[in-house]
């Protein structure tokens, strides 16, 4: 049987400035890296945010 995933509420206010918002600094990449576990690396959140706001 299927998982149904739970839903994400878009009216609350988020923790951080979107990633594709412009280039991001250290400190916010690094803030970002931890918490997507996928990116795992301050330099690879900041290239992304690079090629996003390109």
């Amino acid at each position: 049987m299927p998982k149904s995933l739970p839903l994400v509420d878009m009216s609350a206010p988020v923790c951080c400035a979107p990633v594709a918002a412009g280039p991001v600094d250290d400190e916010a990449a690094l803030e970002i890296a931890l918490r997507l576990k996928a990116l795992a690396d301050p330099a690879r959140v900041k290239l992304m945010s690079l090629l996003f706001s390109s």
